[in-house]
């Protein structure tokens, strides 16, 4: 009798530690894919410093609800800077970004004046620094049509002329 109550209690732990482990890979799965914090790889483009070409940077953002937020944690990373350092800046550290508004696969970004006045030194124009944020936009959010670029909430001249031409064709 003894030989069967200890292959029994053998059994019994058998199935209790199977149990545990099985129950434990279950809510590792169940935190793996519904965890909050879902992050996308992006494609920022900066300029390389010697030839002022554009060049592709991966980062990882984290992922939201809202398209515009998605756009705005994007043009956040811009203002931040590349991370190789053979790269220059697309906006300048002290740029601020007043809005972002996504209607109808058209794009509507709201920067303040300080835009115009960079604290660091820049080879990059302004037309050259919405060339830039255009590219990395368009490139990481294809459903956007069109960019209309405001600072202080008076559309960018250079966008105007842009806006105004392309409706006569």
């Amino acid at each position: 009798m003894t030989i069967l109550s200890a292959v029994d209690t053998k059994r019994r732990n058998i199935w209790i530690t199977s149990g545990l482990l099985t129950c434990l890979l279950l809510i590792s799965l169940l935190l793996y894919f519904f965890r909050s914090d879902r992050s996308m790889r992006r494609v920022l483009f900066f300029p390389n410093e010697t030839t002022l070409s554009l060049r592709g940077e991966y980062r990882k953002i984290r992922l939201h609800e809202d398209g515009e937020e998605d756009v705005h944690q994007v043009l956040k990373e811009l203002i931040l800077g590349p991370m190789e350092l053979r790269s220059g800046r697309v906006l300048p550290i002290n740029a601020k970004i007043r809005s972002v508004i996504l209607r109808d696969r058209m794009l509507y970004i709201d920067f303040a004046v300080d835009i115009l006045f960079p604290k660091n030194r820049s080879e990059l124009t302004i037309d050259d620094m919405v060339a830039a944020v255009k590219q990395t936009v368009f490139f990481n959010f294809p459903r956007i049509k069109e960019i209309f670029v405001f600072i202080d909430g008076r559309l960018l001249k250079s966008e105007a002329l842009a806006h105004s031409s392309g409706s006569d064709e």
